[in-house]
Formats: structure tokens, sequence, C-alpha cells
């Protein structure tokens, strides 16, 4: 069965009328995509497999409705940055391309379902991650967690990722954490140093999965009293941050995380009471 789909007859001279396709392939030799391709902005499906295409260029992210892409069979030697902005993506095959690396914002995919990646010469350690069990996801995973810089927001679509166990955004620019980090419930490990950070959401209490959470070198005066909820937080960092006097000389003792969660639950008890 063809995957080329087309809607609608053609319109009569005296009507005007459009006709859009939902799905459309083009399957040949074609060495480049012509440019009014990046005009199909109403696209869900495009196969673009069994071609001889080397790269892609970075306009393919204006086709933000696409849910199905497929690049299989060519010679594309990299992807660009922009593919991370295909948030609505459930498929992206590139099976049998010449691809050594990912970029890292493929981590941004969140409703990607499936990654075909075999028949790429891809280095061990995206070969290694997506090889294991449930490789998709876990994939996703570890492109986000490497995707730092100079970011100073958190996409909303963060917040969609609510498989994640681990959660890496140390040496970026980050001036606050927004309260939706609560969503993200399965967190064991949340790496936020290195940033500026002024204020933490008293929502951060809600991840009570959290074992390890660093907040070094940002420019924390004061924590909030929810941190005392995380029950099961093995280790918190501090260092490198104009804390006050009464935080600081409770961290500082032996055994300071867990005199630390107290001292921070006593506290939100008295505020309930």
């Amino acid at each position: 069965m063809s995957r080329i789909h087309k809607y609608g007859k053609e319109p009569k001279p005296h009507r005007v009328q459009e006709y859009f396709w939902s799905k459309l392939q083009i399957t040949g030799n074609i060495t480049t995509i012509s440019p009014a391709m990046w005009t199909l902005q109403h696209l869900t499906s495009l196969y673009l497999n069994d071609n001889c295409l080397s790269r892609i260029p970075a306009e393919i992210s204006r086709l933000e409705h696409l849910m199905h892409l497929d690049l299989a069979n060519n010679k594309i030697l990299s992807l660009p940055a922009e593919i991370g902005e295909l948030t609505r993506l459930r498929q992206l095959f590139l099976d049998n391309n010449q691809l050594r690396v990912l970029p890292y914002e493929i981590g941004k995919l969140c409703n990607l379902q499936y990654i075909g990646l075999q028949g790429n010469p891809l280095n061990f350690e995206i070969q290694a991650v997506y090889s294991e069990s449930n490789g998709t996801r876990k994939l996703l995973s570890y492109m986000l967690n490497n995707l730092a810089g100079n970011i100073t927001t958190i996409s909303p679509a963060m917040w969609t990722l609510q498989h994640l166990t681990s959660l890496y955004l140390n040496d970026n620019c980050l001036s606050r954490i927004p309260a939706e980090i609560s969503r993200l419930e399965h967190l064991m490990h949340l790496d936020l140093a290195n940033n500026k950070i002024l204020s933490l959401p008293a929502e951060i209490g809600e991840l009570t999965r959290l074992r390890q959470l660093f907040l070094d070198n940002n420019q924390l005066r004061v924590l909030p009293y929810e941190i005392g909820k995380l029950c099961n937080l093995q280790y918190i960092g501090l260092q490198g941050n104009p804390l006050n006097f009464e935080i600081q000389a409770v961290y500082s003792e032996s055994n300071g995380t867990r005199k630390l969660l107290s001292y921070m639950l006593n506290n939100l008890a008295g505020q309930l009471d």
C-alpha cells in the first residue's frame, strides 16, 4: 500500500478550494530537499527514505505537526539541532545512514515512542544506551541530560518527561526553577549545580524519590522548608552558595544532609501550626 495520500477532487474552475495531504512520500535518488517542502506545514507524516540525502536542513523544524518522519536508507552524515523542535514526533526512522553522533536536542522529542538507528556507525556511548531494553526512552533521557550549555529557561516540554529518573541541568545560566518540576515525580538524581539560581520552589518537596540533589555554586540564600519532605534524600550539595547563618550552621555539621532535612521539616511543621 502506498504511503502517499491525497484528499479531495480537482476543484471546479469557478470555485476556490484548498486541498491538503497529511502524508507525503518522495522516493528515488534525490540528493537535496526542495525549499518548497518547508511550506507544507500541515504534514503529519513525511517519508524521504530510500534516497541519496547526505544532510537534512535546519528548516525541517518548520514542519511542526510531523508525527512520523522516515529518513532511513540515505547517506545522512549529521542531523541539525533544530530536529529537536519537532516535539510532536512519535516515530523517527534513521536506519542505514552514516550517522556517528546525534544532536543532544533529540532529547527534547518528548512524544517520541520509537527511533530507528540500526545500520549507522554510531559512537560507543550512543550505541550502548540505545541497545539497552527500552532503548528509545533511555536514549532520550541520555541526550536530554547531556543537553547543557547556556540555557536560561527550561522548556515546558521538559515537564512531560515524567519517566525521568535522572536530570542534569548543571553548568547553565538558570536563575529560577519552575514549580512544574514537581511533575517529574520519578526523579532520583537532580543536578542543578553551577547555575545562577536565586530560589527554589516549595514544590521541590514533592520529589520524594530524590536521593541526590546538587545545588552547589548557585546564589541561594535560603531554602524552602519543604525540602524537609524529601524523605529519601541521601545527599544535598550546597557548597558555594551565600546561605544564611542558620542553614549554613546546620549543614556544616557531621551528617549535614540528615540534620538539614530534620531542621527544615521541623520548621515546616511549625509554619503549619
